[in-house]
Order: structure tokens, then sequence, then C-alpha cells
């Protein structure tokens, strides 16, 4: 039996978890997307967690989240399980989705260590060798403004301004910066980090 996780609230958490034996049950598709980005933003308005940076690559996810109630464990246990019920069904499955165990939190004590980790999160498609930019993973994944909402060029996929097509919503993503490049100086670039979930 493990050791009972301290869980105090106002604290910032890098959060990891991977899908049962490593398969790829989050594969990107419309579906696991949109599920995954209901799930959790419903999940955190209900807890209250302030969502920072996510990603959700096929295999497991990633999130920078800080945590006002001290609501952690119950979070992360309504969301893992409405997603995997969610994706179990609509996939036909009813087996275990999540690995054996817990999920990973890491406290992240200080503001560099919460800016290191968002670009770890964002930037993990492109360290694992998937894409060659953070935008060009078509799966869940974006940067969030503390308050949950999307910051500037990371709108929903599925939503585009009314009246633009898909190429001028392209277009105009490409002119952004990269959102793999947040802060500035050696925090700017992707880089692997020490964590490794």
């Amino acid at each position: 039996m493990t050791a009972p996780r301290q869980v105090l609230p106002g604290v910032t958490y890098l959060i990891s978890r991977r899908c049962f034996g490593r398969m790829l049950l989050l594969r990107p598709s419309p579906l696991v997307n949109a599920v995954f980005e209901y799930v959790l933003a419903a999940k955190a308005k209900e807890y209250g967690i302030l969502l920072h940076a996510y990603v959700v690559l096929s295999n497991h996810w990633h999130c920078v989240l800080t945590d006002p109630r001290g609501l952690l464990p119950e979070f992360q246990r309504d969301l893992g399980s409405t997603v995997a019920r969610a994706l179990n069904a609509a996939h036909g499955r009813w087996e275990s989705f999540w690995a054996p165990g817990s999920y990973s939190a890491v406290a992240l004590q200080s503001a560099e260590d919460v800016l290191d980790k968002m670009a770890y999160v964002l930037a993990n498609p492109v360290a694992a060798g998937l894409v060659r930019r953070g935008a060009e993973w078509p799966g869940c994944g974006r940067r969030l403004d503390g308050r949950g909402r999307y910051a500037r060029g990371e709108a929903p996929r599925p939503l585009l301004p009314q009246g633009m097509t898909t190429a001028q919503h392209r277009a105009a993503q490409a002119a952004l910066p990269e959102w793999t490049r947040i802060g500035r100086g050696a925090a700017a670039t992707p880089r692997r980090c020490a964590h490794r979930a």
C-alpha cells in the first residue's frame, strides 16, 4: 500500500496519467478530443480547479493545474472515471482504461517550476518526436489563462470564428508565436525535463 498523498489547498501540480498497458486509448480523434476536453472542463469547473496547460498523447496525458480548494483526489477520480467510462463505451471496451495505481502529482514550488512544466507539457508531442511543432499535434493540448479560458491563439479546434474558413484559421494560427514557446530565455524553447511519466 502506498503512503497517503499530501493534498493542500492552493498548490500547483504537474499531473500525469498513463493508459493501461500503455495502450493507445487516447489516440487523437474527434471523439477522444471532444470527450476529454469536455470532461476536463466540466470537472475543473465542478471542483474549482485552475487549468494552466494540458496535453493528451495517445497513451498518457499531462496537466499543470492549481487546486485552490484541496480537492485534487476527487477531481482526478471523477475525471478519470468519466473519461474511462465514456471512451470504453464508445469503443465497446469494458477492460481497465488507466494503468494500475494512481496518477502522478508533482507539487511545483516556484513560478519558474510552473513555467518549466508548462513548457514540458506543451512541448511533449515535439519532445516525443511525434510532430515538429506543438501546433501540429492533432490531439488535445492547450495553454489556458488560469481561469480556464483559452490563451491567445488557443481556440478549441472544432470552433472557428463566425465566417472564418479552416484555411483562414490555420493561417491565423501560423502567424502566432509557437505555443511551445512560452516565457523568455531558457524556458522559451522546448526541451526535455527531468520529469518523466
